[in-house]
């Protein structure tokens, strides 16, 4: 199993570097730190919290399609990616006995 920390670059989305990851992102388990948390609940258009998780969405652009995900706080600081409704962005969470890599996103400082 793949285990990696992701630095998302300044000027990149974490959004965009899960497109980018493709396949590699599509059965795994994801978490972003609280930078990260911060930066999508800025860039998103809306954002609600329901039962304990973060709903965000994106309206579809030139470059994206709508988009929304779903953060779950798991512990201090660390939100995991639960769901994700996008044409550019493959994920399906897997479960909890079976992922195929593990990968905690952080920003650039």
């Amino acid at each position: 199993m793949k285990r990696q920390v992701i630095i998302v670059m300044t000027g990149k989305s974490p959004l965009d570097i899960l497109a980018e990851m493709g396949r590699n992102a599509r059965k795994a388990w994801i978490y972003f730190d609280n930078t990260c948390k911060h930066y999508l609940e800025k860039e998103a258009n809306s954002k609600m919290w329901k039962w304990g998780s973060l709903n965000l969405d994106w309206v579809e652009t030139e470059k994206i399609p709508a988009t929304s995900i779903k953060l779950q706080k798991c512990v201090s600081g660390l939100y995991e990616l639960i769901e994700v409704d996008s044409g550019y962005i493959e994920f399906t969470r897997p479960p909890y006995n079976d992922p195929e890599g593990i990968f905690f996103f952080t920003m650039q400082k």
